[in-house]
């Protein structure tokens, strides 16, 4: 473990900036070192840097988005983390499974995210799972059966790709349930397999207005990736930057710079009440 600033840079990092001397850096810490969008991911999402490069780059290239999207993907990641019952690491193995079709049917990374951290609170399935059933929702909308297709044309559309198109995929599968008149039975055999129709089902009914609260959360999730870093201001006016790292079990691990820029840490939130240097945290690792 290193030492990392308030927005994701790495004492190890810093120094190499720094040309590797120490000296430098404590005299003039963090000068000229480049924030990279994969980092704050990393610290705030508890995971690793290369885990949150392959989520984010599988993400970028499905979608073929510019490296400078990286922010607000990572952005919209975090969230879905926050409110769905995942964890980083779990997305990142299992947002590759629907990305590609989702692009295909014209569903953004937004959608795909927030159906996904919706339907493992509304299933209770795992992440990896939650993203099988909306590829085989999403498939039955690309390739429908002729159920599927009387159900889109009751609703206006003339294949699913329009319907997601002009309504958003949650909205397009908000309507077909309606068209059913909420027929359980009606609306599995318009999807034909039994994964799509769960996914389907995860996110109409009573649980489309989570799953609209979800949409609207990922659509507004500028700056989520940045939630575990924060920034105080000192009576002098000086900007004091702080971080957590908050682990599913063990001890919370909080650091804030002081006014001097030194970089003090605490450990266990239930016990803050002595702070120490994290040099003095290095030599005892």
């Amino acid at each position: 473990t290193v030492a990392t600033r308030a927005d994701g840079v790495t004492v190890q990092g810093a120094v190499a900036v720094a040309g590797g001397n120490v000296t430098s850096f404590i005299k003039n810490p963090w000068k000229d070192v480049v924030i990279h969008p994969t980092t704050k991911a990393a610290i705030a999402g508890v995971t690793d840097t290369s885990v949150a490069v392959d989520a984010l780059t599988t993400v970028l290239k499905a979608y073929a988005l510019e490296t400078s999207e990286t922010q607000k993907v990572a952005d919209a990641m975090f969230m879905a983390v926050n409110k769905g019952k995942l964890t980083f690491n779990e997305l990142a193995g299992a947002i590759g499974v629907s990305a590609g079709m989702a692009k295909q049917l014209g569903v953004s990374y937004q959608e795909l995210l927030a159906a996904g951290a919706t339907l493992t609170l509304t299933t209770g399935q795992k992440i990896n799972e939650a993203m099988t059933m909306i590829a085989s929702a999403m498939r039955a909308l690309l390739d429908p059966t002729p159920k599927m297709l009387e159900l889109l044309k009751k609703i206006g559309f003339e294949s699913g790709t329009a319907a997601v198109n002009a309504l958003g995929l949650e909205g397009a599968l908000q309507k077909l349930w309606l068209a059913t008149g909420q027929n359980v039975e009606v609306f599995n055999a318009a999807f034909g397999r039994i994964e799509g129709f769960r996914g389907a089902l995860g996110l109409t009914g009573e649980n489309a207005d989570l799953a609209a609260r979800h949409l609207d959360n990922l659509r507004n999730s500028a700056g989520a990736a940045g939630l575990a870093f924060e920034e105080t201001t000192h009576p002098n006016g000086k900007k004091l930057h702080s971080f957590r790292i908050i682990p599913d079990r063990g001890s919370w691990y909080e650091a804030q710079f002081d006014t001097s820029d030194m970089l003090y840490v605490y450990l266990d939130r239930k016990k803050r009440r002595r702070k120490f240097l994290t040099t003095t945290l290095f030599r005892a690792l």
